[in-house]
């Protein structure tokens, strides 16, 4: 009775053992879900970021083939993330040498390349705070389509969502 015991003992360690690193009982690694990254106007026009290579990322009414998918950090963590173009491995970028302009560059996680997501904005959307100067966020200029950095505030040029 007492070896039998000791086996089954010895069989439940072996079991959590290979759990925790990994050998049995693991589940499907689910893959990082993506979506366009937009906002909206106050006509209620939607704009969604579009990569342009190492110029602006622009903002386009329609989400055609050009539009493009991203991921970006998780709500409220307090941690900061990149916002990355699904596909190529190319993040969103502050170019402050360029007039605070939103770029796409290979991602490296260098502070002007991560952003906290503060989470809903009194609008319910998502608000993008720059770690590389945490006085600025992600911004839409409408002048020139683009994405820029600019004073973070309550502002609809602020508050995107995914679409």
């Amino acid at each position: 009775m007492k070896s039998g015991r000791i086996a089954v003992l010895a069989a439940a360690t072996v079991l959590v053992t290979a759990s925790s690193v990994g050998a049995i009982g693991v589940g499907t690694a689910s893959a990082q879900s993506y979506t366009y990254l937009c906002i909206n106007n106050p006509a209620d026009v939607t704009y969604c970021a579009v990569a342009d290579g190492s110029s602006a990322v622009k903002m386009e009414t329609e989400k055609v083939g050009t539009t493009t998918n991203w991921y970006w950090p998780a709500e409220g963590t307090g941690i900061p993330g990149t916002i990355e173009q699904a596909g190529p491995t190319v993040c969103m970028q502050v170019d402050a040498d360029g007039g605070d302009i939103v770029i796409e560059a290979a991602c490296n996680t260098e502070p002007y390349q991560e952003w906290y997501n503060l989470g809903p904005d009194p609008y319910g959307e998502m608000q993008f705070q720059s770690e590389w100067n945490p006085n600025e966020c992600l911004t839409y200029d409408a002048d020139g389509a683009e994405l820029k950095v600019g004073g973070c505030g309550p502002d609809w040029y602020q508050g995107f969502f995914p679409a």
